[in-house]
């Protein structure tokens, strides 16, 4: 299933592309940002109503979720779409599950800094999340700026 692996992430410093990795970057400390799980469930509405009604589409019977990712479970994640995207659809109608996308909280705020850092990076996922939806894999999504 596509997913955006921490790995992929790339930040931007003082102007410069930064490969990320699952361990601290060479410029930052790794200072892990603290959210409650209320604060961080109104940060991912936030960023989902912020997102342009053309990027939506129509999205539809997509269930957002915020959990921590188990500890031992790899690879780590910041997001994961599981469901069937719109490209590969046949009959989809009444009596459906939703597809869901789920955010992992734990894995953002282990690779955030501050509170903006962890606002860019739940909107990131979240339209790279969308993207896998709509069809998108991770080399479009990469090629459009959003992983």
């Amino acid at each position: 299933m596509p997913a955006l692996l921490l790995h992929d992430f790339v930040d931007s410093v003082e102007g410069q592309s930064a490969f990320r990795s699952e361990t601290c970057c060479w410029w930052q400390d790794c200072i892990m940002v603290e959210i409650s799980d209320d604060d961080f469930e109104k940060m991912v509405t936030e960023e989902y109503d912020a997102i342009p009604d053309n990027m939506l589409g129509d999205l539809d019977n997509v269930a957002i979720l915020v959990a921590n990712q188990p500890i031992g479970e790899r690879p780590r994640l910041f997001g994961l779409y599981s469901g069937h995207p719109l490209t590969t659809r046949g009959m989809y109608g009444f009596g459906e599950l939703p597809d869901r996308i789920t955010l992992y909280k734990n894995n953002m705020q282990e690779h955030s800094n501050d509170l903006a850092q962890l606002r860019v990076r739940v909107r990131i996922t979240l339209v790279h999340e969308i993207g896998h939806y709509f069809g998108l894999d991770d080399t479009q999504l990469q090629e459009l700026g959003w992983a």
